[in-house]
């Protein structure tokens, strides 16, 4: 039977927090098999009722017919003129454009005004509703299907969404070619412009010097009577040749003069407009070019659709059927039960495990204890009156790894802490006080709680308000020895308790003193363990002054308590600063191992349920 690690636990394993070592921050998040689980009554409702639904929907919903039509198009990238004579390659992002195309309203406007001229009254939105186009980016092969209470509706909406894309992708190709001619068409009369200004600038400044434009007269006919005189040179005699030769010279000595009179100022001026008009040639030839081929390539574009396989029947489509309708709310069921006990998981995380306070504290596991009422127990000191219950050995397991971190770490003083209230730990802390007294330990109970004496109550019963404690040895109206109250055990056993005491004073006043500390110092100089009892630490501000106090800490968790409580307190004991010992899991579930020790506990207990000769350790100190 295991209800937690050995004695004194692994210190290599689970360091101490404070200052001598660092909280574990590892935090183990719920999965959906343990949130199924734990919600399992919940999801078999959520479940059953989606279940239940889809069967009522298959009982009420109305019986339709439903025919389907399938059309069948290949489509195709127009290509310009000059890639007729290239291997064509489909282009990923047409086809993918076309196929959004095809589920457009404009195509669907189209498919309706061609049903409309078979007299089919069907509308746009219809025809959206009712079709699907299937296809992949990257194959031209698109179907088209179209569903349809009529089998020749359903064939009639296929094939006027085929038509329809045709000729929206026919308009668009036209409209674009449209703009690019008339694009080009501007260029060509922008240029044709511009030449008309430069003529005309041309005979401005020939008119400002009639002279030079004699005189560019008679260069160019000096320029033609060269090349007739250089044909005569051919055929000529010598005394021909050589006249000839004086009148190319004096030609030549014409266009000499031209070139000199137009390197006067005015002259450059015409230079350059001879230069940009024949750019201007030159780019309207350009444009023409572009022109006659974007005209050609719009006339012999082929076709967006390269093939076309009309619907010519529809086929009719068998209804869901109750088992179909069954599987899938049980499908749907179970995804809606699972996602909401997760997030109720999520949102009210509790702890199910006795392992997973150890991912937050960082402490091991010192005792397991089962509820009581698993047990059927009437006692909330199983340890003196059931000592042979698994509760009971529970607590001793406790008792014996505070016992040896005592030895081994010489923790004395240990103070029990929890989030909040309710959480057992009281009752934890007199279990394991009895149980370490009765295995011969001197144990010393300080009941620090200053407004709830349950720890005395279970130990003394009726408690003597004029039995001094705390306060008094604080005030210094009573020593250590007069507070101390003795509770018998049986078998030679026994404990001591301190109480509040009588006097009014408050309680973080009375800690923070250093009678306090000189208080717990000859107690822990005196007795082999002392167990702290306290109010919730999340709860009530003095019960970090007890933490302090403390040579060890011991964190009571409740099963199925609040997770974000532990984080919280988590944080809390590492401003403390005090170690933690490890943990005890309260009020967990009742295993079977849990109960399979009534035998051995026999054999050690005997037929009292005591030990008849108690096991002492540090004998020399006050009993």
């Amino acid at each position: 039977m295991t209800y937690g690690p050995p004695s004194g636990g692994e210190p290599g394993r689970y360091p101490l927090l404070g200052n001598e070592g660092s909280r574990v921050l590892n935090k183990s998040e719920p999965n959906l098999l343990a949130a199924i689980w734990r919600y399992r009554h919940l999801v078999v409702v959520v479940v059953a009722t989606v279940v239940a639904l889809g069967f009522l929907f298959q009982l009420v919903r109305p019986r339709e017919t439903v025919f389907e039509a399938v059309a069948t198009v290949v489509v195709q990238e127009p290509v310009s003129t000059s890639d007729l004579g290239v291997a064509q390659r489909t282009n990923i992002q047409f086809i993918a454009a076309q196929i959004e195309i095809m589920n457009s309203p404009v195509v669907a406007e189209e498919a309706a005004a061609r049903l409309a001229e078979a007299d089919l009254d069907v509308t746009s939105d219809a025809i959206l509703d009712s079709i699907q186009i299937f296809g992949t980016a990257d194959s031209p092969l698109v179907g088209i299907t179209a569903r349809h209470e009529e089998p020749d509706t359903a064939v009639a909406v296929a094939n006027a969404v085929a038509e329809g894309y045709r000729q929206v992708s026919q308009r668009q190709a036209t409209a674009t070619s449209a703009s690019q001619l008339a694009r080009l068409d501007a260029q060509i009369e922008g240029i044709d412009e511009r030449l008309a200004e430069i003529s005309a600038e041309r005979r401005e400044l020939q008119e400002a010097n009639p002279a030079l434009a004699e005189i560019e007269a008679q260069a160019r006919d000096a320029v033609q009577m060269i090349a007739t005189r250089q044909a005569e040179l051919v055929d000529a005699s010598a005394e021909e040749a050589e006249g000839i030769r004086l009148q190319i010279q004096d030609l030549r000595d014409r266009i000499s003069v031209y070139e000199q009179v137009i390197s006067s100022p005015i002259g450059p001026e015409l230079q350059a407009l001879a230069e940009e008009e024949a750019n201007q040639v030159q780019r309207r030839a350009q444009l023409l070019t572009l022109r006659d081929q974007i005209a050609v390539d719009a006339e012999l574009a082929p076709d967006a659709l390269a093939l076309v396989q009309p619907a010519t029947s529809a086929l009719r489509l068998a209804g869901l059927s109750t088992s179909r309708v069954v599987v899938a709310s049980l499908i749907l069921g179970l995804a809606l039960a699972s996602a909401l006990a997760y997030f109720l998981t999520m949102w009210r995380r509790s702890l199910t495990s006795r392992h997973e306070p150890e991912h937050v504290l960082g402490a091991p596991l010192l005792a397991d204890v089962p509820g009581f009422e698993q047990e059927s127990l009437d006692s909330a000191v199983p340890v003196r009156d059931h000592a042979r219950s698994a509760a009971a050995e529970a607590f001793r397991f406790a008792a014996s790894s505070l016992e040896a971190m005592a030895r081994t770490r010489d923790v004395r003083s240990v103070f029990a802490v929890s989030s909040t209230l309710g959480h057992g730990k009281t009752t934890t802390i007199v279990n394991t006080a009895i149980a370490s007294a009765i295995s011969g330990a001197s144990v010393v109970v300080v009941d620090c709680d200053f407004g709830n004496q349950a720890a005395s109550q279970l130990l003394i019963g009726e408690i003597n308000p004029r039995l001094p404690g705390v306060t008094d040895i604080v005030d210094g109206v009573s020593t250590v020895d007069a507070a101390l109250h003795e509770v018998t055990l049986g078998n030679g056993a026994s404990l001591s308790v301190i109480g509040r005491g009588t006097r009014p004073t408050l309680a973080a006043t009375a800690l923070q003193s250093g009678r306090t500390r000189q208080l717990f110092e000859e107690l822990t100089a005196s007795f082999d363990l002392v167990l702290i009892d306290g109010p919730p630490l999340l709860q009530v501000a003095y019960a970090s002054i007890l933490a302090e106090l403390a040579d060890g800490l011991i964190v009571v968790v409740e099963h199925e308590g609040s997770y974000s409580e532990l984080e919280d307190l988590g944080a809390r004991l590492g401003l403390v600063g005090t170690p933690v010992l490890g943990y005890v899991y309260n009020r967990s579930l009742l295993r079977r191992e849990m109960t399979m020790s009534e035998g051995s506990m026999m054999d050690i207990l005997g037929d009292s349920g005591m030990t008849e000769t108690p096991r002492r350790v540090g004998s020399s100190k006050r009993r």
